[in-house]
């Protein structure tokens, strides 16, 4: 290996030495070469590596016999995607006599690669980050050169999970804010679906000149229930705070899926976030003259420090001098009557109003990727992508990762069966594999059958 080493950085050092005798370079130049270079090297010592090793084991006679390896094929290649260009190495194909024969890639075992691993798992993670901020196809150029697909960017989506907080002692402190609010997500069978939000912290502190959260953390999941949302919210408290002598204000806009977090989150109060309570004050006053307009609007926030007596009170004499606006007045009655326990709160808890900032959580966290451009979502995808947004951070699901090619019985077999088994799919009556398919090469009139033939395995029906 070092000899390797030695030789692949003395290349390297002569075209350094041939690149900087070149007249009049720009710096365009320079970092266009240096990077091409360093990209050459650096995958050379990495192939040199494999096929060292894997050479180390073939010699090693002793070692083989013991594991019952004997060599079927030499100097097979492979491709794999890594962070600085695509890797190509060759590796010794080995059957393994032990009870049932079985074939494997000793090499690929030792590097933890899958049998069909075509990136590795820092591509993999990188077209994951990029996922989350961007569409599929940016993600493919920005995290891979656009040497991937954008089925390739959504299959490791939907492999990626939350990262666990790690455990540690947990915190104490007097006060907690949680709003809730959801975002409308169109769906590909042109339907919509309401995607839920939590965000939890510990109140407002002044940054600069920004009002900011406080150690906010954020909770989503598509296609549960409420009640398993709201679980999922409380356990994710415990793990981070000692809530015995804590105050939980829930802030919403009154939605019965909100109203249930009363149930399940203890000693949590509701708040109606003052977004909703100013619209409703401005639109029960919809038509009316504008002094009126203004005095009908302090009444009915004044009735909120007294009783649902003193509010009817004030909706009956608003009645009285517009009855042609009855109709909606009793319609904005009836939402500050559901909710009049989480408006009067803010008149007897100052803490209560040092929180509620629901819609701006949305904007950030799910519209800015879901709904503010026109999209059409897989519930699939939302199920994965949904949970990272709030999350911002991912491991990959043990579960949906690949079985590497360490599982002989996943390793190819040899000879004329292995061509049947790759090329066709048990159960297909001999059609061809789909995922073998081929792209036909065509010229002049694109007919119906010929545009067919062209886009077979380009279709992506996920949109992003």
């Amino acid at each position: 290996m070092k000899q390797i080493i030695t030789d692949i950085v003395g290349k390297f050092n002569s075209q350094l030495i041939e690149l900087f005798s070149r007249p009049n370079l720009t710096l365009a130049d320079l970092e266009k070469d240096c990077i091409k270079h360093l990209q050459e090297n650096y995958l050379d010592i990495i192939k040199g590596y494999i096929e060292q090793q894997d050479e180390m084991l073939k010699a090693d006679k002793p070692a083989r016999k013991q594991q019952h390896l004997v060599i079927e094929r030499n100097h097979d290649p492979r491709q794999i995607l890594t962070r600085l260009g695509v890797l190509t190495f060759e590796r010794t194909y080995y059957k393994q006599a032990v009870g049932q024969t079985n074939y494997v890639y000793p090499i690929d075992v030792q590097l933890g690669i899958d049998q069909h691993q075509r990136i590795t798992k820092s591509v993999g993670a990188g077209l994951v980050s990029h996922a989350i901020r961007e569409s599929y196809q940016k993600a493919a150029v920005n995290a891979a050169n656009g040497q991937v697909s954008k089925q390739t960017v959504m299959s490791y989506l939907r492999k990626a999970m939350p990262a666990s907080k790690p455990q540690g002692g947990l915190q104490t402190v007097p006060v907690l804010h949680i709003d809730a609010d959801e975002d409308h997500v169109a769906l590909q069978t042109g339907k919509s679906a309401i995607v839920p939000l939590i965000s939890i912290y510990e109140g407002i502190e002044r940054q600069g000149n920004r009002n900011v959260c406080k150690n906010m953390f954020q909770v989503s999941e598509y296609g549960g229930s409420p009640t398993k949302l709201w679980e999922r919210v409380a356990e994710e408290i415990e793990k981070r705070y000692d809530i015995s002598d804590t105050q939980i204000y829930v802030h919403g806009d009154g939605a019965n899926w909100i109203k249930q977090a009363k149930d399940i989150i203890p000693g949590s109060y509701m708040c109606l976030d003052k977004y909703h309570f100013n619209k409703y004050c401005k639109q029960i006053t919809a038509g009316m003259k504008g002094l009126d307009c203004a005095l009908y609007q302090a009444k009915i926030k004044n009735a909120f420090n007294w009783s649902e007596k003193k509010l009817a009170t004030v909706i009956d004499e608003m009645i009285q001098a517009y009855p042609m606006q009855a109709k909606n007045i009793l319609e904005c009655y009836k939402y500050f009557a559901n909710n009049f326990d989480s408006i009067q709160i803010y008149a007897f808890s100052e803490e209560a109003s040092k929180g509620g900032a629901t819609e701006p959580h949305v904007s950030h966290t799910l519209s800015s990727r879901l709904s503010s451009r026109p999209m059409g979502w897989s519930e699939k995808t939302l199920k994965s992508l949904v949970p990272l947004l709030a999350a911002k951070s991912f491991t990959f699901d043990p579960k949906k990762q690949e079985t590497a090619s360490a599982s002989p019985e996943a390793a190819p077999k040899a000879g004329r069966e292995a061509n049947v088994r790759t090329h066709y799919r048990k159960g297909t009556l001999g059609l061809a594999d789909p995922d073998q398919a081929v792209h036909f090469a065509y010229e002049g009139y694109e007919s119906p059958f010929s545009y067919l033939l062209k886009h077979i395995g380009e279709t992506d029906p996920y949109r992003s």
